[in-house]
């Protein structure tokens, strides 16, 4: 499947592996929603079809009004890349049990 003339949103596309998939998909024609917590500010930022939506992926009430935000802006979303990743600040013992 092409991407062409689809939407797709990308969860923490800021850099890296999730920029390489903002990279890739506009380079197959897909509009784009980079969803993270932290502002655009690579060139993605300037791209006519890129739109970035600010939002907290911890919080369930921000990730469904981030999807709701998305689908009026853009009119749907026919591609999900869940890039967002979680950092735990904390020793490995301090996370086992």
């Amino acid at each position: 499947m092409q991407p062409e003339d689809k939407i797709a949103l990308v969860t923490g596309g800021r850099r890296e592996i999730g920029r390489g998939v903002v990279d890739r998909s506009l380079d197959e024609g897909a509009q784009v929603a980079v969803v993270q917590r932290r502002s655009l500010d690579t060139a993605p930022a300037t791209h006519p079809d890129v739109t970035h939506a600010r939002a907290d992926l911890n919080d369930s009430s921000s990730t469904t009004s981030v999807v709701e935000r998305v689908v009026e802006h853009l009119g749907g979303i026919g591609i999900l890349v869940n890039n967002a990743g979680v950092m735990f600040e904390r020793s490995v013992s301090d996370l086992l049990p």
